[in-house]
C-alpha cells in the first residue's frame, strides 16, 4: 500500500508495472499488455488499476461465503482420484482469493451483491471447464474447442459485472446492467448500428484514458473531481455500448 502511495508520486512507469506484477489481483493479460512498453493507453490502464487496488484495500471488509447450490460430490475410489480432487478445490479456492479479494462484498448495495454472486458462479463454471479441458485426450480438437467457446463467454460476462462492481467502488453509482433492444433492425442495420458503436468505444477508450492520466497529475481536489464525474459518466456510455455490443453480436 505504502509503494503505491509513493508510485503516485512519482508516476514512473516501468517501477509502476512491478507493483502491478506484485499485486495478488494481479491479471496475467493486463501485465502481458503492461509490458509491451509505455503508450498513453498503458499509463492510463496502470494508473486505473493501482488506484482500484488502493482503494480495496482502504475499504477492505470481511467477504462473506458465496453460496453456490450443492453439487453432489464424487466417489473416490482410489488415493490418485482423491488427491486430484483436493488440488482442484484448493486451486479454486487460491484463484478466487486473488481475483475476488481487490472487491469489498461489505461496502455494495444489495443489488450489486447479487452480481457479486453472479460473477462467483461463473467463475466456478469456468474454472470446471478449464479443468475438463486439461483432462482432455491430444485427439479431442472438437470438444477443446467447443469449452474454450464456452470460456470466453463466460469470462465475457463475468467482465461485464466485474466492471459494474468497479465502477461502484471508485464512483459509487451503478453501471448499465443490460442491452438496449434492438429486435426490429434489419440484419443491415444492425450491421451498421455495430460498427457505429465500435468507433464510438474507441474514441471513449481513448477519452477515458486522458482522463485517468489527467487526475493522477492533478492536485486541486475540485479539479479532481470535476474529471473523475466525467470518468464516471464516460465509463456508462462506454459499460452500455459494450453491452449492445455484445446484443447485435447474439442477434446477428
Amino acid at each position: 500500500m505504502e509503494s503505491i502511495e509513493k508510485w503516485f508520486e512519482t508516476l514512473d512507469y516501468n517501477n509502476g508495472v512491478i507493483i502491478y506484477k506484485s499485486l495478488p489481483s494481479a491479471k496475467v493479460r493486463i501485465i502481458q499488455k503492461l509490458e509491451r512498453g509505455k503508450s498513453n493507453h498503458n499509463m492510463a490502464q496502470l494508473i486505473k488499476e493501482l488506484r482500484l487496488y488502493k482503494s480495496s484495500i482502504q475499504n477492505r471488509s470481511p467477504k462473506p461465503s458465496i453460496s453456490t447450490k450443492p453439487k453432489a460430490i464424487p466417489k473416490l475410489t482410489t488415493d490418485k482420484e482423491i488427491s486430484i480432487f483436493h488440488k482442484k478445490k484448493a486451486l479454486k479456492e487460491a484463484s478466487q482469493e486473488s481475483i475476488f479479494g481487490s472487491v469489498q462484498y461489505g461496502s455494495l448495495p444489495p443489488e450489486l451483491r447479487i452480481r457479486y454472486k453472479d460473477a462467483a458462479q461463473l467463475f466456478y463454471q469456468m474454472c470446471d471447464l478449464k479443468f475438463a479441458l486439461n483432462d482432455l485426450d491430444a485427439g479431442s480438437q472438437d470438444h477443446s474447442l467447443s469449452i474454450q467457446l464456452q470460456i470466453e463467454d463466460l469470462d465475457t460476462k463475468r467482465e461485464h459485472i466485474w466492471k459494474e462492481l468497479h465502477h461502484w467502488q471508485n464512483h459509487k453509482t451503478f453501471l448499465p446492467s443490460s442491452s438496449e433492444v434492438f429486435d426490429d433492425l434489419t440484419p443491415g442495420e444492425l450491421f451498421k448500428k455495430r460498427n457505429n458503436l465500435r468507433s464510438q468505444v474507441t474514441k471513449l477508450k481513448k477519452r477515458i484514458d486522458a482522463y485517468y492520466i489527467k487526475v493522477s497529475t492533478e492536485t486541486d481536489k475540485h479539479k479532481i473531481r470535476l474529471v473523475e464525474r466525467q470518468i464516471n459518466r464516460s465509463e456508462k456510455k462506454l459499460h452500455q455500448h459494450t453491452l449492445n455490443i455484445d446484443k447485435i453480436n447474439d442477434l446477428l
